[in-house]
């Protein structure tokens, strides 16, 4: 019955957007006619080799002509390798991972890894996303794209344009702008697992030829391919009768239910007014929300399956929104722009934190709500003439809330004194809420020494401060009633209810320079250094006083050099990229003894290095035909890391024989190797194209775990492949298609957490898997 209900629902809400935007078109269209050319707002950004125009260096140029390596993606490119976000072209996008926090698995704790920069961390990302101009918080980094023009992911430190948290790259999500031209489309799918999806868009003039609006809806809903068969809510909890701690920890929380499927819902909107030629404002917002299991923890690494038998299962929540104005002026010879922006974003991400039908340690959330406002005025030159240069300032406000909490069962009293169910039940918290603010001012000058050699040099200056407030608490039940104790008698730690507070301010320097020869008009090359930084913070779930201390900011030195072009009237394009980089203070997340505990902790690596390339190819060896591919080699290794765990050989005393030397040894969670192939073959049929496609990508082994204790060992990742296969009809209006992903059904484990806390109970590594083999079809109009 419900699965009948949801299919009603989204025949519906298709309807419903075909009716409203019909009618919207019949209002804002002004009798302006539908576009001849609906294809172009699904255009791929190299549909037929012509040139990409990418706003990697704040002002639109040529991608061959950027002295940056880049990954460019229209909304067309993403459909053909089946994402709807950035986290979805691993594999595809050459040097991109993706790392798990140590403190929770959930999709909202996931970040985002470029050439190895990023790698097992729990703190900023390091890649940071950038929609329309406005940074993004890294809870939002894998929202739905919508109304996007393209996805720029830029690699290597981005720090002098874009900032903070940018120094493995930066991903710049361009959104289309209405304009006077009206046009539409109207998206549904079916697919594997019950899945259902819908989504629509329409874009137009609203006002004679000054104001333009956009509106973008898309819906998602599935049955999910892996299975938690746990029951329980907390609020059930037999230990503790009459009271709901999810509900007291966390007011107003209370999705927190028994679920197996997932639901998502996003939306944005777009205002774009030009009252005169030389002035234009632009505002934008959306909103996203995801309800349902996310294989947190995920099936045991033991099983090979797609089942969680957990003795609970929880639905994990997550929400985020966000508003951005960009207002431009256009002088004779200088633009300015004023770009201001808010971002909130909140998950919940509760689970069964062994995964297993045991009552050991079967309760585990992490909630976590984050805020961020930020500014930036800049000054540029129009383009034109030899000397090009920007100049700007930059302000930002961010607010973060985390709250980790769960609950240990199958516990003894440790005094020894009770029944091991007297003290089942025992809950902890551990919360930190983190306040930063930062100030930024930048510029960059690019000069054309000779028609074919420009030099650029640039440089910012980044001062922020954080702020933390923490603490930890534990609640024992004795028979139901809250019972006085002091942990460190015999866990090893002791709660500290009064908030510890504490303050740290950072500055940073970032400079960069370029070197760029066209050797010809088609051919390119270019030679880089560049640094970026991760900002200073605090432990984000500290278990004692001593943890609020601060954690060095992260810098990175990138030294690039780069070939891009075309040959044989753009029948092939090609880039390639080689680069060494240097990282000094890496933070990085790892595991200390506390007493009898094992606890996650932060920590900075003194040095490491990265070194690797990247090439991807394009040839067109007809109108019909097109193949491309990529490769990436990706070698990170700690230079210096020495791993401080506390007592790890169990002597009693903590010295330089507990200290675990990790230098020489490779970065966890990043693959060596990765390819991808790609094949499209366009036959006329009608009055439109049958289009046939096919897609392969490899993702070599790598390892997990840090190593520092014996509850968190290293531990192996293996590699996987993935083939997608395709075939459609097409034409200026109708989208036809049928698909198959993961067509030869491996099973792929795409990450791996391990759940440790109370010993001696046992701890359990757990897979993060991707989907068996699912097919779909979709149907699409545009106008």
């Amino acid at each position: 019955m419900m699965v009948n209900e949801i299919r009603k629902g989204y025949i519906r809400s298709g309807v419903a957007m075909i009716a409203i935007m019909t009618a919207m078109t019949g209002i804002g269209a002004s009798g302006t006619a539908f576009a001849q050319a609906p294809d172009a707002q699904d255009a791929s950004v190299d549909t037929a080799g012509g040139e990409i125009v990418v706003t990697a260096r704040k002002r639109q140029e040529s991608m061959q002509d950027v002295p940056v390596s880049i990954t460019a993606y229209g909304a067309e490119d993403l459909a053909k390798v089946g994402a709807t976000n950035v986290e979805q072209t691993i594999g595809v996008t050459p040097g991109l991972a993706v790392t798990v926090n140590g403190l929770s698995p959930a999709r909202d704790f996931r970040q985002l890894v470029i050439r190895g920069i990023g790698a097992n961390s729990q703190l900023e990302p390091s890649t940071a996303t950038f929609i329309d101009g406005v940074y993004s918080p890294g809870l939002s980094f894998d929202s739905d794209l919508l109304e996007v023009e393209r996805v720029e992911i830029l690699k290597g430190p981005q720090g002098t344009l874009f900032g903070r948290n940018t120094e493995g790259g930066a991903v710049n999500i361009v959104l289309r702008r209405p304009d006077a031209t009206t046009r539409g489309r109207v998206d549904v799918a079916y697919e594997s697992f019950d899945t259902a999806k819908a989504s629509a868009s329409l874009s137009g003039p609203i006002a004679g030829d000054t104001l333009f609006g956009s509106i973008a809806l898309s819906m998602t809903q599935s049955d999910y391919f892996v299975k938690q068969n746990g029951s329980a809510q907390v609020g059930e909890n037999p230990f503790w009768p009459g009271r709901d701690l999810e509900q007291e920890y966390n007011a107003g929380n209370t999705n927190i239910k028994s679920a197996d499927g997932q639901r998502s819902l996003s939306g944005r909107a777009a205002l774009r007014f030009v009252p005169t030629d030389t002035l234009e404002f632009n505002l934008s917002g959306h909103y996203s929300s995801f309800k349902g299991v996310d294989q947190a923890p995920g099936p045991l690494s033991t099983c090979h399956c797609y089942t969680v038998d957990g003795d609970q299962a929880f639905q994990n929540t997550s929400k985020n929104y966000g508003i951005a104005l960009n207002v431009e002026k256009t002088f004779d010879a200088m633009t300015l722009n004023l770009i201001g922006g808010y971002e909130f974003a909140d998950s919940s991400a509760p689970f069964d934190f062994d995964g297993t039908a045991t009552r050991v340690n079967n309760y585990h959330d992490f909630d976590r709500t984050q805020k961020s406002a930020s500014v930036e005025l800049r000054l540029q030159s129009n383009p034109g003439g030899p000397l090009q240069w920007l100049a700007g300032l930059y302000a930002f406000h961010d607010y973060q809330y985390n709250s980790r909490w769960y609950n240990f069962s199958n516990m003894d009293d440790p005094a020894g004194a009770a029944p091991q169910s007297s003290y089942d039940g025992l809950w902890n918290q551990q919360l930190a809420v983190l306040k930063r603010d930062g100030v930024a001012g930048f510029g960059q000058v690019s000069y054309e020494i000779t028609p074919q050699l420009e030099a650029t040099v640039g440089a910012r200056y980044s001062y922020e401060k954080v702020k933390v407030s923490a603490l930890e608490r534990f609640e024992f039940p004795v028979n139901g009633v809250i019972r006085a104790y002091t942990p460190s008698t015999a866990y090893g730690w002791a709660d500290f209810v009064t908030p510890v507070k504490n303050s740290e301010g950072f500055n940073n320097f970032s400079p960069s320079a370029s070197l760029r020869y066209k050797i010809t008009p088609q051919l390119t090359t270019y030679a880089t250094v560049s640094r970026g930084f991760k900002g200073g913070s605090f432990q984000v779930a500290p278990v004692q006083p001593s943890d609020v201390v601060p954690i060095n900011p992260e810098t990175t030195t990138n030294y690039e050099i780069g070939l891009k072009g075309s040959l044989f009237d753009r029948l092939v394009s090609f880039n390639l990229a080689g680069y060494h980089i240097d990282i000094k203070d890496q933070q990085l997340q790892s595991s200390v003894i506390r007493g009898n505990f094992v606890a996650t902790t932060i920590n900075n690596a003194s040095s490491s290095k990265v070194d690797g390339f990247e090439f991807d190819m394009t040839v067109r060896p007809t109108s019909r035909l097109t193949l491309s591919g990529n490769v990436a080699y990706t070698r990170g290794r700690f230079t210096n890391y020495l791993v401080s765990p506390g007592d790890r050989n169990g002597d009693g005393v903590v010295n330089q024989a507990d200290q675990v030397d990790k230098s020489g040894d490779p970065f966890p969670y990043v693959p060596e190797w990765t390819y991808y192939l790609s094949a499209d073959y366009r036959i006329p049929a009608g009055s439109g194209d049958v289009v046939l496609g096919a897609n392969f990508r490899h993702v070599a082994s790598t390892t997990v775990g840090s190593g520092a204790t014996s509850s968190d060992p290293v531990y192996p990742l293996p590699g996987w492949d993935r083939l997608d296969l395709s075939i459609g009809w097409e034409n200026a209006n109708w989208k036809i298609r049928a698909y198959m992903q993961n067509a030869t059904d491996e099973y792929i484990i795409l990450s791996r957490w391990k759940s440790f806390q109370v010993q001696p109970n046992a701890a359990f590594w757990h897979d993060r898997v991707d989907a068996p083999r699912r097919t779909g079809i979709s149907v699409g109009y545009r106008f």
